[in-house]
């Protein structure tokens, strides 16, 4: 599958010139991989944001699996979203347990070590500047 070179022109006036990106998928996954599409090539290209919500209403649709949620959280970790990160955070570690996968579970921890040590930092920056 690839992109519709011409799909811009159908919303918007030819002087615009906005062109997708020349993208392909191959029609066939390999056994136990999960596509995540993201529509609109803002959140491609950078845009959190949107891709964070693509993600928010992918993970409503179905099952998902502790990589998918690991993904979620770190988008929200860059975001700076750090409530909600901690969340998907919680699920990923969770699933994680059930899935078996140790690299996905390395990672979990990571994650949960460098919110620590930022925790810790920002506690220590508050005390400090009470002083």
């Amino acid at each position: 599958f690839r992109t519709n070179p011409e799909f811009a022109s159908l919303f918007l006036p030819g002087n615009f010139d906005l062109r997708p990106l020349n993208f392909s998928v191959s029609l066939h996954k390999a056994p136990k991989t999960v596509r995540i599409v993201v529509l609109g090539e803002s959140a491609a290209q950078g845009d959190m944001d949107g891709l964070v919500r693509n993600l928010q209403a992918a993970e409503l649709s179905g099952p998902v699996t502790a990589t998918f949620e690991l993904t979620l959280a770190l988008k929200l970790y860059q975001l700076r979203r750090l409530d909600e990160m901690m969340i998907h955070l919680a699920l990923a570690r969770r699933l994680s347990a059930h899935e078996g996968n140790a690299a996905v579970t390395d990672s979990i921890e990571g994650l949960v070590g460098r919110m620590r040590i930022e925790w810790e930092e920002a506690s220590a920056q508050r005390a400090r500047s009470k002083e």
